[in-house]
This record gives structure tokens, C-alpha cells and sequence, in this order.
């Protein structure tokens, strides 16, 4: 089969110029992709991104802003290789190239099934190779924009000495090598010095990761990292500078041999880089209060498709991480436990399903401010809906993943409110109940795959902080967890949510009543001492 790439979309374009019949289900660019011009830079190119920031851009290169087109930019390499031996980063980078940076994108759900062909990428850089053209690259006028999803690890703060983590290797690194930086932070502060000289505006930078407060985050690190370089450039970018938070949303699963082969099929074109998706799209931007007042909102036009200008995105982003999130990581756990693999076929379990809608209630009750744009019970609604649809067949490995690091955000905080206020908890004090049972059912290693020692859980971070040789312990006594520095958030303190954890992990570990979400057998019997 012949790959995707511009002489392919031609062929596509012009049979649908021909029959406008044809093709049904297969949505192609109005445009020429060559003639596409960037202003954006994106860091951390991935499934997320190629199915959110790109589309958007997509969107607004089809409504006729031709000058929207995305640089994607990998700052680091993977540490991971393909069967050929080839660094991961690379190939995506080369397969991406070959395709002329065409890809697409199935969205489905119980109403819509169709393919897009997405343009909006112009090139794809690997920025240990091509340091000095990223530089180039967003120090150039014409680039407007830079978002980026790195993931947490990527943000460098330490907020307790209000300085860069300078005992990161990353960031020394950088500070020493200008001409091989390894922190997204270095680029970045490498392009605005540089337009700080050649006397040019600042472009404006938009964290898309999710958590709290994520470009403020980001701003201090960039301030921190100028700031080991020159005051002045500290300052200018102090003053000259945009930042927008924002919140963002959708779930894009890590795609299938099967799904690519089926979207390759559909366009009748080899695209190794086709994903699968929702049809539900979620963006919503804070108005930066850093920079100059003319770019208060972003210097892209991404209101005009579908995103939404806030004063402040942290009660949006806090809602989505509390309701969302929290129910993702609670589905994963519960289902993960009761059996599962998936989160369509947990939630066909009646009782698993009553049991995330209750979740729901009770997380969306800790949200003391009403979004204008939200609905909770509707969001409640829709959140149980995505997370069913057959399509996205979401694995709930990836839903429970890396919890050490993400309970904080979906349990611990929900938690801290509902004491607080003497709130409805018994569903999320039970989903964290269950990410204890969860960690405690892990297998010894971190291999993938679940053996009769374990189960697989994701979490890299509860083997090297020795959490699940702790949960693994456990005998009915929580206290041995608890006593784990900083997992739960000083919640520990609360004598009641002792109480109340200790009971709910005892009913899931057998110890009296036992929950079992109304599954009788799994693929392997937990330790019964755990």
C-alpha cells in the first residue's frame, strides 16, 4: 500500500473534486499543505497533542488563517527503540517526514465515525540534532506561539526555595552545554534572549499539560533559568512575556496496530502515524496577566474553533482533574481489581458503573466555584459517556498510571475539601482505598504484563519510593502506608480519615464484608496479606 503523503491527499482531493460522493466518512484539508505557513512551535509532539493542539490548528488553516501551521519539536530523545534499534524519537520524526507530515485521525463514538487527514504540521524537528533550527526557529518573527506538552517531570521549580532544581541533571546540563540542551526551559530561554536582542516582540507560551496552575509553573521556571543568565533577560521577560494556563481535554488512547491498519485501510493509504480519538475537544485558556496588554489573549485566534477565553482557567482546570481525572484513576484501580482491562467492558458492570457516577457526585461536590461553561451534572453525564464509548476500548493500565504521582490531584485534594466541609466521601476515600489495593496487587517487577506474581500497574515512582514493597506488607494495618512521607498529603493527620480508609481498605482486602464490584474471579488471585 502506498503511504500517505502530499501526492496521496492530491489523488484523495481530487476524486472528491470529481464525486463529492465518494470517500464518505473521510474528511480532507480544504487546503494545500505546502502553502501553510507556522507560527507555532510545539514541544512534546504525541498522541495528545497530534489529536488536540494539531487539530485545533487544522481548524483554523481550513476557516482560512494559513499562517497557523505547527513546528513540532521533540527537545529530548526517548529512551526507548523501535525492533529496528532506531530511537523512538527518531523514527517518529523520520516516519512523520516521509509522510510529508500528513497524518490522520479516526474519531468515533455512538453518533460520529469519521476519518480526518490532518495538515497542520509543517516539519518535525529533533532537537538534540537540530538545536540551533529550533532556536532559529521560534526566534524567527514569524513564530507567535509556543505550547508544549512535556508531562510534570519537565518544570524544573522548586517552589519551597523559589529557584530552578539546580540538582537536576537536565538543567545543569543545560546551563553548562548551550549548544546540546536537554530542558525544554533552556530552548525557550535561548529564543527569547534571542529576540530580546534583535529587538523583536516576545511570542507568547502555553503550557497544554495537565495539572494546576501549569504556565505559571512554567513561568517561574523560565524566570529562574533567565535569571541564572542575566538579570536583564529576567526582566525582559518579566515584562515582555505571555503565559496562558489553560485546561484541556480529550482522550486520546495509545494507538493499535489494529486501528492504524483499519484508518489505513479507510483512506486507502498507509499512514503509520494515524490515531484514534473522541469527538469530544476541550480547551479552555486563561488570559495571560504577564506580557504586554495587547496579548492578554493568545496571539492565535483559537477562540474562533472552539476554545474558550477565561480570566482565570484554574477552577476549569480543577474541575477536570477532579472529575475527569479523578474518575479515570478511580475506574482504572476499581476495574483494574475487579478484573478488567478495559474501561468500556468495567463499565458495563452495573455495579462498577454506579459506582464512578457516585464518585462523580461526590468529587464534583468539592468544587466550591460554578463554572458559567460547566455544567457538573452534565459533565458527570458526558464523563461516563466518553469513558463507554466501544471505540476508545481506553486500557486502564493507562488510566491508573504513574498514581503515586497523580492522587494528589484526583484523591488527596477532593479529600482535603470534603473533611474540611463534612462533605460526601465514601466513593473517593474507597478509590483510594483501592489505589492502595492496587499497588499492594503489583507484581515484583516492573516488567509489562500481568503474571500470576502481580499485576502490572504503571507506576515507577511506587517501586523506587519503595511503596509497594510497603503495600505489599500490609496485613489489614494501613499504618505502615501512611507513614510513607508525603503520598497522603497530610490527610494522615486526620484521625477520621484513618478511620474511614482503614475500614474501606479492609472491606476490599476481605477483611469482613468484601467488595467486589460483582466480579467473582480475575485473571489471578491477589496476596491475601495484602
Amino acid at each position: 500500500m502506498a503511504r500517505l503523503d502530499r501526492q496521496a491527499l492530491k489523488q484523495l482531493q481530487e476524486q472528491k473534486k470529481q464525486d463529492p460522493t465518494s470517500l464518505p466518512g473521510i474528511n480532507l484539508p480544504n487546503y494545500d499543505p505546502s502553502e501553510i505557513k507556522p507560527s507555532i512551535v510545539h514541544f512534546g509532539p504525541g498522541n495528545f497533542s497530534g489529536a488536540h493542539i494539531s487539530v485545533y490548528a487544522h481548524e483554523l488553516i481550513q476557516a482560512g488563517h494559513k499562517d497557523c501551521g505547527i513546528i513540532a519539536v521533540s527537545p529530548r530523545l526517548s529512551s526507548e527503540f523501535n525492533d529496528a534499534g532506531e530511537n523512538k524519537t527518531i523514527s517518529r520524526a523520520r516516519v512523520m517526514k516521509s509522510q510529508d507530515n500528513l497524518f490522520s485521525v479516526w474519531v468515533k463514538d455512538g453518533t460520529t465515525d469519521e476519518v480526518q487527514i490532518v495538515g497542520s504540521v509543517t516539519d518535525v524537528l529533533v532537537g538534540p540534532n537540530d538545536v540551533q533550527k529550533v532556536i532559529d526557529t521560534m526566534a524567527n518573527e514569524q513564530t507567535k506561539l509556543v505550547t508544549m506538552t512535556i508531562t510534570l517531570k519537565g518544570y524544573y521549580y522548586d517552589s519551597e526555595a523559589r529557584d530552578l532544581k539546580m540538582n537536576e541533571k537536565d538543567v545543569a546540563h543545560s546551563l553548562e552545554n548551550a549548544d546540546s540542551p536537554r530542558a525544554t526551559v533552556a530552548y525557550l530561554v535561548m529564543a527569547l534572549e534571542a529576540r530580546m536582542k534583535k529587538g523583536l516582540p516576545s511570542f507568547g507560551v502555553m503550557s497544554l499539560d495537565n495539572f494546576e496552575q501549569n504556565s505559571d509553573s512554567l513561568r517561574l521556571t523560565v524566570l529562574a533559568y533567565a535569571g541564572q543568565k542575566s538579570k536583564e533577560l529576567r526582566d525582559w521577560i518579566a515584562q515582555q512575556t505571555p503565559f496562558y494556563s489553560t485546561s484541556v481535554d480529550r482522550i486520546v488512547p495509545e494507538p493499535t496496530p489494529e486501528k492504524v491498519a483499519a484508518t489505513s485501510a479507510l483512506i486507502g493509504f498507509e499512514d503509520k502515524q494515524a490515531l484514534a480519538s473522541e469527538p469530544y475537544m476541550h480547551l479552555v485558556i486563561g488570559r495571560s496577566k504577564y506580557g504586554p496588554p495587547e496579548m492578554r489573549e493568545p496571539p492565535i485566534p483559537l477562540d474562533k474553533v472552539g476554545a474558550t477565553y477565561v480570566d482565570d482557567a484554574e477552577p476549569s482546570v480543577l474541575a477536570k482533574l477532579r472529575i475527569l481525572n479523578g474518575a479515570h484513576m478511580a475506574l482504572g484501580v476499581v476495574g483494574r481489581l475487579a478484573g478488567y482491562t478495559h474501561a468500556d467492558e468495567a463499565l458495563k458492570n452495573p455495579e462498577i458503573r454506579e459506582f464512578i457516577d457516585q464518585y462523580i457526585r461526590e468529587a464534583s461536590g468539592t468544587l466550591s466555584q460554578k463554572l458559567g461553561h460547566i455544567d457538573y451534572d452534565t459533565y458527570r453525564l458526558k464523563t461516563i459517556e466518553r469513558m463507554e464509548n466501544e471505540f476508545m476500548h481506553d486500557e486502564l493500565v493507562r488510566l491508573a498510571r504513574d498514581g503515586t504521582k497523580k492522587i494528589e490531584t484526583r484523591f488527596i485534594s477532593p479529600l482535603h475539601e470534603a473533611y474540611s466541609r463534612d462533605l460526601p466521601r465514601d466513593h473517593i476515600v474507597t478509590a483510594l482505598a483501592a489505589w492502595v489495593k492496587y499497588v499492594a496487587s503489583a507484581k515484583p517487577d516492573q516488567s509489562k504484563g500481568d503474571t500470576d506474581e502481580g499485576l502490572f500497574i504503571s507506576d515507577a515512582k511506587a517501586y523506587d519510593d519503595g511503596i509497594v514493597e510497603v503495600a505489599k506488607s500490609l496485613n489489614g494495618d494501613i499504618s505502615p502506608i501512611l507513614a510513607i512521607k508525603e503520598v497522603f498529603g497530610g490527610l494522615e493527620k486526620n484521625k477520621l480519615f484513618v478511620q474511614e480508609l482503614s475500614a474501606a481498605y479492609k472491606k476490599l482486602s476481605g477483611y469482613g464484608q468484601q467488595q467486589d464490584f460483582g466480579v467473582k474471579s480475575s485473571p489471578f488471585t491477589p496476596p491475601t496479606n495484602g
